[in-house]
């Protein structure tokens, strides 16, 4: 007599990260993601990747000066310098509660849904850190990650 072996419950399936698919693109792919975008409820939005400086002097109109920074806990998080008091004098109160008002306000969750164009002082890479951070949380995914050249 043969003692039949008790059959074991079916491994679960690897679990596949969700990622937001990136292309690279081209400044005419923005405009046109703009001008198709201008009755959606989630317009694109426009990441710059330089620095706060570098950004002040020139920007892509409504986009966010971002940075990968860490705060007290040592938890790295995206925050956005365009808004910020810099002690400029040409820097006023009004002129960023505007912006926000055009563009809304830079959260955890700003990218979820929505094209986001990520540009810098050169092309940057799809391992870029800000590129991987914003894909980093499957409940906030952007709908595509798109790099300027």
């Amino acid at each position: 007599w043969v003692e039949d072996e008790p059959e074991l419950p079916p491994e679960p399936a690897a679990r596949v990260a969700k990622r937001a698919p990136v292309e690279k693109c081209g400044v005419s792919d923005l405009f046109a993601c703009f001008q198709a975008g201008e009755n959606e409820r989630k317009p694109p939005l426009v990441v710059d990747t330089r620095r706060y400086k570098e950004w002040g002097a020139g920007h892509v109109c409504g986009s966010f000066c971002v940075a990968l920074t860490k705060n007290e806990l040592g938890r790295k998080f995206l925050e956005d310098s365009s808004t910020r008091d810099n002690n400029d004098p040409h820097d006023t109160r009004k002129k960023r509660e505007r912006l926000n008002a055009q563009r809304g306000k830079w959260c955890a969750n700003t990218w979820m849904g929505r094209e986001v164009f990520v540009y810098g002082s050169a092309a940057v890479a799809q391992t870029s850190e800000i590129v991987e951070f914003l894909q980093r949380d499957e409940s906030t995914l952007p709908k595509r990650v798109r790099l300027l050249d």
